[in-house]
């Protein structure tokens, strides 16, 4: 995103409002049953306001619309909270919701009002990927292609380990390579943990049905781990699958995989 499509910054009001629009749809069958479905991921929302705006920013600002009104440019949210609290500096891709609102206040004064929103389908910028321990949860989805849907395929146990997240992990024997393991989330990119020993093999990562490649499971004790990272995901929905490879590094004594835990970049 290059930096000459960043949004002015025009002395806009404190505080920036922001809100979240849900990408959740809820109906009510005609038994009274409440049913949901996700249809894309939650949106920040933001409405930035300014009163008595000098001529100048106004034509800025008609300029900058003018450039950029059916594309998505990059706004700088300096008043985002971590999951601590702190105030911190991110880049956002986003598009603009409406036509901006600009009303004469008189003797060359305006007031502004605009409405920006996060660009499904858009990358944030490596540099402002926030810390994975604000990562959202993942969740099953609802979907017409019943393959597809399937959050599990195949044989995977639970079984108790103090290193898994929850305390628990589920374990494939890892030699049928039909079996499979789904996440599903809404966000950006994600961060994959799963249980490392000596008696694991190697496992195949997919995004959204590409090869991310195999990840290799051996370690000579158990410990949980983060196995891979990818950052360069588009904010969307996402499909996570885990496949076992029936292959396993020299040194180990199984072909076991598998699926612990994944983070959501926000």
């Amino acid at each position: 995103m290059p930096s000459t499509d960043l949004f002015p910054e025009l002395n806009w009001m404190v505080p920036v409002r922001e809100r979240r629009e849900p990408g959740t749809l809820r109906q009510e069958s005609q038994s009274g049953r409440a049913l949901q479905r996700i249809i894309r991921p939650d949106r920040r929302l933001w409405t930035l306001e300014r009163a008595l705006a000098p001529t100048s920013d106004v034509e800025t600002l008609r300029a900058f619309h003018a450039r950029l009104r059916h594309q998505y440019f990059v706004y700088e949210h300096l008043a985002y909270s971590d999951s601590g609290g702190s105030p911190v500096a991110r880049n956002f891709p986003v598009v603009f919701l409406e036509e901006p609102e600009m009303e004469a206040a008189g003797r060359g004064r305006w007031n502004l009002r605009v409405q920006l929103i996060e660009a499904p389908g858009e990358l944030l910028e490596t540099a402002d990927y926030p810390t994975f321990a604000q990562g959202h949860e993942s969740f099953f989805l609802e979907e017409n292609d019943a393959a597809l849907a399937k959050a599990v395929v195949g044989a995977w146990t639970s079984f108790a380990h103090g290193s898994a997240h929850g305390g628990n992990y589920k374990n494939n024997p890892g030699t049928d390579t039909t079996n499979a393991f789904q996440f599903t989330y809404a966000g950006y990119g994600f961060r994959l943990y799963a249980l490392k020993g000596n008696n694991f093999g190697i496992m195949q990562v997919l995004l959204d049905e590409a090869s991310l490649g195999n990840v290799d499971l051996y370690n000579a004790s158990t410990v949980g781990a983060v196995v891979l990272t990818k950052e360069d995901v588009p904010l969307g929905l996402h499909r996570i699958q885990l496949k076992p490879t029936n292959t396993k590094n020299a040194s180990s004594s199984g072909y076991n995989v598998n699926a612990d835990a994944v983070e959501i970049i926000p």
